[in-house]
C-alpha cells in the first residue's frame, strides 16, 4: 500500500510539473482509494471565466456536459463555494437521501451509476477555485472513516501540486479538449499562450514529448532539447503571439538529440473558436513534421479529393511514397500495364499531364 501511495504522490506532482498527464493522475488516484471517479473541479470565479472539469475514468464528453450544464447548479460545489477552508466534505452534511432523490445533478450522476462523493478545496487562483473529489457508487455507500484518513493524506499534496501547477500553468495544460480537430492530425499539435506555456497536446504531440529526443517540456513550455535550436524557436513563438494574424507563420529545424532525423516545426498565430482554448489565452499554434517517418498520400483523401477510384486512388499513394511505376504495379499485384491506364485515368482526374505534375502535387499532401 505504501509503494502504492508513493507512486500516486509522484505522478500527480508530474502532472502539475507538465511531466505527466492529470488524467494519469486521477486515474492513479482512482486505484489507490477504490473510488468510481477522481475529478478535479475548476469552479470559475467570475461569469466570464469557463467552467473546467478534468476526471481519471470519466470521458472528455462526461467532463464537458458536467462542467457546461451541472458545476454551477451542483449541491456539492455550492457548499464547497460556501466552505472553502479545506475540510473533507460528504453528501450528508448537506443533503438527505430525499434530497438526491430530486436533484437534478445527482440525478445526472446517477445516470453514471453514481451516488455519493467526498471533496475538498485544495487551491485557489485568480480565476478558480480547485476542487478535488472521489465518486462513490450507490452500492459503495458513504465514505467510511479509512476512505476518509486516505483521502486527507492525499490532500497536501494535491494542494501543493495544483499551486505548483497554478505557477506553471500546467493546471488546464493536456486536458482533453473535445477538439476532433486536433486528434485527428497525423501531426504533432501544440497549443501555446504568448510565452511558449503548453495549453493542449493531442496524442501525436503527447508522443514526441515522452520521447524526449529534440523537443522537450521545460517549465511548463515547449522547448528544444539543443540550447543552440531555442533562439529560433522563441522567436516564431514569440513573433506569432504578438503580431497574430499578420505573422504568417514560419518553419524552423529541431534536431533529434539521438542522431535521427530532425522535425520541421511550423509556428503559427492560433485562429480557432476553441472556448477553452481562448479563454486560457492561447495564441500559437505548432505544427510538428517528423521527418523521419514514411509519409505519402492518404488513398482515401485521393478518392474524395480528386474522385479517383479505389485502384487509382492506392497507385496515387503510391507514387506520392517515392515508388516508380513498375514497383507500385508489383506492390499493388498489378500489370504495369494496367498501373498505366489507371495513371492516366489519375492525370485526366487531377489535371495534369505529366507524372512529374502529379508527384509535385501529391508531395504536397503527404501525411
Amino acid at each position: 500500500m505504501l509503494d502504492r501511495f508513493s507512486a500516486t504522490i509522484q505522478l500527480i506532482y508530474a502532472a502539475a510539473g507538465g511531466g505527466a498527464t492529470w488524467t494519469d493522475a486521477l486515474v492513479a488516484i482512482e486505484d489507490l482509494t477504490g473510488s468510481a471517479g477522481a475529478v478535479i473541479d475548476l469552479i470559475p470565479k467570475s461569469a466570464a471565466t469557463p467552467p473546467k472539469t478534468l476526471a481519471g475514468s470519466f470521458t472528455a464528453e462526461n467532463c464537458a456536459e458536467y462542467a457546461s450544464s451541472y458545476q454551477a447548479i451542483c449541491p456539492r460545489i455550492r457548499y464547497a463555494v460556501e466552505h472553502p477552508a479545506g475540510d473533507t466534505q460528504y453528501d450528508y452534511l448537506f443533503m438527505t437521501e430525499a434530497g438526491m432523490d430530486r436533484d437534478p445533478v445527482y440525478n445526472w450522476f446517477g445516470k453514471y451509476g453514481l451516488r455519493y462523493y467526498l471533496g475538498s478545496p485544495v487551491n485557489a487562483t485568480p480565476s478558480y477555485l480547485a476542487y478535488v473529489s472521489l465518486q462513490r457508487t450507490r452500492k459503495q455507500g458513504h465514505a467510511s472513516q479509512e476512505d476518509v484518513q486516505l483521502f486527507d493524506l492525499l490532500k497536501p499534496h494535491l494542494s501543493r501540486a495544483a499551486s505548483l501547477a497554478d505557477q506553471l500553468g500546467t493546471l488546464r495544460s493536456f486536458a482533453s479538449f473535445s477538439s476532433a480537430m486536433f486528434e485527428a492530425s497525423p501531426n504533432g499539435l501544440f497549443a501555446l499562450d504568448g510565452r511558449g506555456t503548453i495549453l493542449f497536446a493531442n496524442s501525436r504531440a503527447e508522443t514526441h514529448l515522452r520521447a524526449a529526443d529534440g523537443l522537450v517540456l521545460a517549465g511548463g513550455r515547449l522547448s528544444a532539447a539543443l540550447s543552440s535550436e531555442q533562439g529560433e524557436l522563441d522567436r516564431l513563438i514569440r513573433e506569432a503571439a504578438t503580431i497574430g494574424l499578420a505573422a504568417g507563420g514560419g518553419w524552423t529545424r529541431v534536431s533529434r538529440t539521438n542522431g535521427g532525423p530532425p522535425y520541421a516545426i511550423f509556428v503559427a498565430p492560433l485562429n480557432i473558436q476553441e472556448e477553452e482554448l481562448l479563454a486560457q489565452s492561447a495564441k500559437v499554434l505548432v505544427i510538428v513534421h517528423d521527418t523521419g517517418e514514411h509519409h505519402q498520400a492518404d488513398a482515401a483523401m485521393l478518392g474524395g479529393v480528386y474522385g479517383l477510384t479505389e485502384a487509382e486512388a492506392r497507385l496515387a499513394s503510391a507514387l506520392s511514397a517515392g515508388h516508380s511505376i513498375e514497383s507500385a504495379a508489383a506492390n499493388l499485384g498489378v500489370q504495369v500495364t494496367t498501373a498505366r491506364s489507371q495513371l492516366k485515368s489519375v492525370f485526366r482526374k487531377v489535371g495534369v499531364n505529366r507524372q512529374q505534375d502529379l508527384t509535385r502535387i501529391l508531395a504536397s499532401l503527404r501525411v
